[in-house]
């Protein structure tokens, strides 16, 4: 493996990266510690950090140090910016103080004091809610035992008390994962303490002001009577601005539309915004030959033709599939085209094979990784290599279902 593409591996959260440190470590020392400054998750509320990846990577050297020195320094100096660094640093921290480094650990909580006297001394700055989150995550990483919750708690309810912005702010992650654990004792210490107390306050569900629960216009399967279906299109076909056809649209976003699907390619072609937007949303559950026709006519000039061709996809289409999901660059910085393609690919019944490998090799998305690695497995396509592989991936997903294939395939 060449130093760019194990760069590639690395951001992509691949297990071939770890293979390829494990034969020869040295080769890739420089792009490992580049990765302990530097973001390189994807899409971390949806697929976790990258924590784990790059712990396993660390671990393959007897001198840790500088790695260490790298992800500290990193982490003191990370801005809230929404793009969840803080969570991959802080969580590789923490991986690195349960296996002893108390540097690490006091470097968790240098940052967490840095973030907690930030948001007690000022009121909402610009992108507060980025701080806010990355002071939440730190917490639920720093609450390892009830003495540690409590602590944290009582700081929650300082800040409940004595800073505005924060007043009656829920840290409902942190509540959820840690604290609730503790509620019972965390009640009782309550009576005499009024940090505590406030944070409970703060945090215990109250009863909200009966009000007349609204109808859910969006059919699904599960509530798609045929006088609810009847009554939507009606209010479609209705409509008389192109706003009020936007909103009736709207409750076929998941519900094929039962109608004839020319009024709604019609609605495609127009120039209002909401409306355009609406129609092709409900294009894509409508298989029907005057969709299918229109999406291969637009294939390459609307990206939202694809996702209604995938839905009108026939086993002749392969050629013409493949051409239009390699035409756009995968790139880790920009996600907008090619990653809508390939999970529209996922959402096919039966993808071509070849675009469940090129997927696979591409994507830095780690969860259609995992998608196309079941998909890969009914279809009877995974290697020994490629599992083998898989076991170390940067998601806990893959890697169990490797464990588990591999030790399927060990008693045949």
């Amino acid at each position: 493996m060449t130093t760019n593409q194990f760069h590639n591996a690395l951001l992509q959260g691949r297990g071939s990266c770890v293979l390829a440190a494990m034969a020869e470590p040295e080769k890739f020392r420089e792009d490992i510690l580049w990765a302990c400054r530097e973001l390189i998750s994807f899409d971390t509320q949806c697929e976790g950090s990258r924590a784990w990846l790059l712990y396993e990577l660390i671990s393959l050297y007897s001198d840790r140090e500088p790695f260490l020195q790298a992800a500290c320094d990193a982490l003191i100096a990370c801005p809230s910016l929404g793009d969840w660094h803080l969570d991959t640093l802080a969580e590789l921290l923490e991986y690195l103080s349960q296996d002893g480094s108390e540097r690490a650990w006091d470097t968790l909580m240098r940052k967490y004091r840095m973030l907690y006297h930030q948001m007690l001394k000022i009121g909402p700055p610009e992108g507060y809610w980025a701080a806010r989150d990355d002071y939440e995550h730190l917490c639920v990483i720093l609450a390892t035992c009830r003495e540690y919750c409590f602590d944290l708690a009582r700081d929650m309810g300082r800040l409940s008390l004595e800073t505005e912005w924060l007043r009656d702010w829920t840290f409902d992650w942190f509540y959820a994962a840690k604290a609730e654990k503790y509620l019972r004792s965390m009640i009782k210490a309550a009576q005499r303490d009024a940090l505590l107390a406030e944070f409970l306050r703060v945090h215990t569900p109250r009863e909200s002001a009966s009000q007349p629960r609204r109808r859910n216009k969006l059919l699904s399967r599960w509530n798609a009577t045929p006088e609810r279906v009847e009554e939507a299109c009606q209010c479609y076909r209705s409509a008389v601005t192109e706003a009020e056809k936007a909103e009736a649209l709207d409750a076929f976003r998941i519900y094929p539309y039962p109608g004839d699907p020319k009024s709604v390619i019609a609605d495609v072609k127009l120039e209002h915004k909401a409306l355009r937007s609406s129609a092709w949303r409900a294009l894509r559950n409508i298989k029907h030959p005057a969709v299918r026709e229109f999406s291969l006519r637009h294939l390459f000039d609307e990206d939202e033709a694809f996702h209604t061709f995938c839905t009108n996809y026939e086993p002749r289409d392969e050629a013409i599939l493949m051409e239009r999901l390699l035409t756009p660059d995968v790139d880790f910085e920009s996600n907008t085209t090619w990653h809508g393609d390939q999970m529209a690919v996922l959402d096919m019944k039966k993808p071509p094979k070849a675009a469940l490998r090129y997927i696979f090799d591409t994507t830095f998305c780690s969860c259609c990784r995992f998608h196309t690695l079941e998909e890969m497995g009914r279809r009877r396509m995974l290697t020994l290599p490629l599992l083998e592989e898989c076991r170390f991936d940067a998601n806990d997903d893959i890697r169990a279902y490797a464990r588990r294939a591999l030790k399927r395939r060990a008693k045949r």
